[in-house]
């Protein structure tokens, strides 16, 4: 529906409510002399299975290995086996110094995460350093800078705990003060079995 927005400051914010629909056309129409920039962000969680692998100035990859670095098959998972998240980004264009950098990793409630900081020793299968790193029940948060024509990798330790069907959701990687430079992974779903 046409909505007008008015307003004698630098900057007006709209709410438009597309409500069930899905598609469509926006159109902005400047009545005024001045020069207008119009920018349109759209927020939401896609449902299971519906995501899309994306990326906007960066790469961003994800790899799954047993601890001795060959490929795992995480759709099915035999239970109690220990496997790797090998999360690379990737900056190939050398334009910019990406700061403040957020990594959001959510695992499925059928895999343990191995919360390497609990011990008294480094894990052999840490690659780079973030500048910090929140590691939760079921989620891990990291943070860090990634130089021009850099690459940094984060390995994540994980368990195939409990037997069932869950939902691996995507991988999501993004600037924190800027949502023009993000990436992420498609979901999918996997098996722990016996």
């Amino acid at each position: 529906k046409r909505t007008t927005a008015n307003t004698k400051l630098s900057i007006v914010q709209v709410d438009l409510d597309t409500g069930t629909r899905s598609g469509g056309k926006i159109t902005v129409d400047n009545k005024s002399e001045g020069v207008i920039f119009a920018r349109l962000t759209m927020k939401g969680i896609p449902k299971a299975g519906k995501e899309t692998a994306s990326r906007h100035n960066f790469n961003l990859s994800v790899r799954y290995t047993d601890t001795g670095g060959n490929p795992v098959d995480i759709t099915r998972l035999i239970q109690g086996t220990d496997f790797l998240a090998h999360v690379t980004i990737t900056n190939p264009f050398g334009v910019y110094i990406y700061k403040d950098m957020a990594l959001s990793q959510i695992f499925p409630s059928g895999w343990e995460i191995h919360n390497t900081r609990m011990y008294d020793f480094t894990s052999v299968h840490a690659a780079d350093q973030p500048s910090y790193q929140d590691i939760r029940d079921d989620r891990v948060y990291t943070y860090f800078d990634l130089k021009r024509n850099g690459t940094n990798t984060y390995v994540i330790q994980l368990n195939a705990a409990y037997l069932g069907k869950y939902y691996l959701p995507a991988v999501y990687c993004e600037a924190m003060y800027d949502e023009g430079f993000n990436a992420s992974t498609a979901g999918r779903w996997t098996h722990v079995i016996q």
